[in-house]
């Protein structure tokens, strides 16, 4: 006899484990958790497992297209708070950032460390917008 009319919370006794009650189903197993015992998997075509108490039968709830458009908004929101800053190395304070082209006859650009970063979060935010 194969178990394929057992369902999620049904009661269950094996003649070796004991009661227990099905937390998991997939094609071949069904997972029973036995107090004694702890989880097992037990085969679908174990003919010793007896059904006790059925269990309830899980439907899909229907897509809300109003709670998913909540959640993003919540995801979202979320990720827009500011996070804790974060402040530049000791050893950097007040730096130069030298850019050296690799023509040797064209001159490198110097530019503040503190400025390179700020137009990088800047950049960052701008991205977010969109």
């Amino acid at each position: 006899m194969e178990l394929y009319d057992i369902a999620i919370g049904a009661r269950v006794k094996h003649p070796t484990l004991g009661v227990g009650v099905v937390y998991d189903l997939d094609a071949r197993t069904v997972h029973i958790f036995f107090r004694e015992h702890g989880e097992q998997p037990v085969s679908r075509s174990f003919e010793g497992l007896v059904t006790i108490a059925p269990g309830v039968e899980i439907g899909q709830e229907p897509l809300d297209l109003n709670v998913v458009r909540d959640c993003l908004r919540e995801v979202l929101e979320e990720m827009d708070t500011p996070q804790r800053a974060v402040e530049m190395a000791h050893r950097f304070e007040g730096g130069m950032l030298v850019l050296k082209p690799k023509d040797a006859s064209l001159l490198p650009k110097e530019m503040p460390i503190e400025d390179f970063f700020h137009k990088i979060v800047m950049m960052r935010d701008r991205f977010r917008v969109l």
